[in-house]
């Protein structure tokens, strides 16, 4: 197996900054970025007991990615009733969203930060037997445990934009490194499949975007009716996802239109 310089500095750089990690933490959590109750599981400190049984974990960034992660969960689920899963996410609005719709047997946890002890702990606790991640958010540090533990890895949905592709281009070694953890891997869109069959010597699965096959959200009657109560009759456009800096565009845009 080929060294990668790049993933060796990764893991220096990761154990070294790592010890700003509370600071850092603390300070998204003052602006509302992490919830504050549960900090500790950034850290891999859960205070939730691992269910007996076969666990599949299933790693998704936030609220776009966890809703193909709870469409999968359930198509598991419908397939062996006696499955557990343990959800990780990244943000509070993929934590609300699946406090909403999470289905049985089903923990959601924050994942731990992508530091060499606090993915050690995480690893300890829920001794996962499937690693399902969803979409692009490879973290080195957990990817790689993971794999060292026997944990089965799959990369399903995966989508890398144009900039993401060239620096797995750069750095081949430690792209090969990191997408021949998984044992399965399927791609969103056909570009993404192109690019991995090159780091991949393994078959990939056919292409193809699972947020267009997942069930549309259920709807909250009670939440829909009052907001149409609101709007009434008047027109309605919708900025959606927005970025930083988005929302001032949208809003000056806005203003003219209604000049």
């Amino acid at each position: 197996m080929s060294f990668s310089p790049v993933l060796g500095f990764y893991r220096a750089a990761s154990s070294a900054l790592g010890a700003f990690a509370g600071l850092y933490l603390n300070e998204r959590a003052a602006r509302g970025k992490e919830d504050p109750a549960r900090l500790s599981e950034r850290f891999g400190q859960y205070t939730q007991m691992r269910p007996t049984g076969t666990v599949i974990w299933v790693h998704a960034a936030s609220v776009g990615e966890s809703g193909v992660a709870l469409a999968l969960i359930d198509a598991l689920s419908a397939r062996d009733a006696s499955l557990s899963f343990v959800l990780s996410t990244g943000t509070r609005t993929s934590a609300d969203l699946v406090a909403r719709r999470a289905p049985p047997r089903t923990t959601h946890i924050y994942a731990p930060i992508d530091r060499a002890d606090c993915v050690a702990r995480f690893l300890d606790h829920w001794r996962p037997d499937v690693g399902v991640f969803v979409e692009s958010e490879l973290w080195p540090n957990l990817i790689l445990q993971a794999e060292a533990r026997g944990v089965k890895l799959a990369l399903v949905n995966a989508r890398m934009s144009p900039r993401t592709l060239r620096r797995w281009t750069n750095w081949r070694t430690a792209g090969r490194r990191l997408v021949g953890a998984f044992r399965y891997v399927s791609a969103a869109d056909q570009r993404t499949r192109d690019a991995l069959t090159h780091l991949r010597p393994a078959p990939l699965g056919a292409a193809g975007n699972l947020k267009l096959a997942a069930p549309a959200p259920r709807v909250d009657a009670a939440a829909r009716a009052t907001l149409a109560a609101a709007i009434g009759a008047r027109p309605v456009w919708l900025a959606a996802s927005t970025h930083q800096g988005e929302d001032e565009i949208a809003l000056a845009a806005h203003d003219t239109l209604r000049q």
